[in-house]
This record gives structure tokens, sequence and C-alpha cells, in this order.
């Protein structure tokens, strides 16, 4: 088996932060195995955002909401879908309340 290799997966900031309409924000590709090891969240906005995350199975119809979190005004950040595991074609999907105010780095591991 091959060694998993850790990396930036995705990340976003400012007009490229998290969207207000469910969006995807990374495609696992190939068939190489991947490890979210975790997805860190900033809120830039002087008002609390809330942060909800789908995991779209590649071929399905429809996200499942993975996770919900309510980030402080002014600098509140979470880590969140720690320790993942996605398949092949598997995408992580966001919104937020308020376009391009929360900032995202996905962390992972691709084999």
């Amino acid at each position: 088996m091959a060694q998993l290799k850790s990396r930036t997966l995705a990340s976003g900031t400012g007009a490229n932060g998290l969207p207000i309409a469910t969006t995807t924000i990374y495609t696992s590709s190939g068939q190489n195995r991947r490890q979210i090891n975790e997805l860190r969240i900033f809120n830039n906005n002087v008002t609390d955002e809330l942060v909800e995350l789908f995991l779209l199975p590649y071929g399905a119809g429809a996200p499942v909401k993975i996770s919900q979190h309510v980030l402080d005004a002014n600098g509140g950040w979470g880590k969140v879908l720690r320790d993942m595991p996605i398949g092949p074609g598997d995408a992580i999907q966001a919104r937020t309340t308020t376009a391009a105010m929360v900032d995202y780095v996905l962390n992972g591991e691709v084999e």
C-alpha cells in the first residue's frame, strides 16, 4: 500500500472564500485514497457566521449535511472535518451566511 502524503487540498480567502449557495470546494480525483485531516475556517465578518458542510458521494444525486458550525464575529475560527476518509470522486461542499466572509484551508493526505 502506498504511503499517504500531507498537503493542502483546497483553500479560499476574500472573494474566493466560502459562498452563500452550496458550492463544491474540493473534489477527490483519480483512483487515489484521500484523508481529510482538517478544514480550518475563519470568520472575517463583524457578525456571526453559520457554516454548513456537505459530502456529495460520487454518483449521488444530493449532498448530505455532515457538519454545521457557528463562527463568532471578528475572528471566530474552527477546525472541522477532522480525520475523514473520502473516496474517488467524492466532493466536499460548503455554504455560509454571508459570501466572501469566511476563509478556509482544507488539509489532507493523498495516496
